[in-house]
């Protein structure tokens, strides 16, 4: 943004709008908890339960031959939509 005064027009707008969305999300979420709830269904992971499996175990080769090559993490975490604090290989 160059600080002109559409710029700044543009950042308020954008703004509004995220901020009406996480409103929206809120509302979905809550309203699909309580119904989830209602109908008597757990909510979240149960008690315990603790996942086997990591959301990068399927890439694990091709993240081992980029990390070989020296590209950032946060470059191909970003390509796959990670978190980059997401990655957790090799002690990493």
């Amino acid at each position: 943004m160059d600080g002109s005064l559409n710029s700044k027009k543009s950042a308020v707008v954008l703004g509004l709008a995220a901020e009406i969305e996480r409103e929206f999300v809120s509302a979905r979420t809550i309203e699909a908890l309580a119904k989830r709830k209602a109908t008597g269904l757990p909510l979240g992971r149960p008690k315990g339960g603790v996942s086997t499996e990591k959301k990068l175990d399927k890439r694990k080769d091709e993240i081992s031959e980029l990390l070989k090559k020296c590209i950032q993490d946060q470059y191909w975490a970003y390509c796959w939509l990670f978190a980059d604090d997401a990655i957790y290989l090799d002690g990493k």
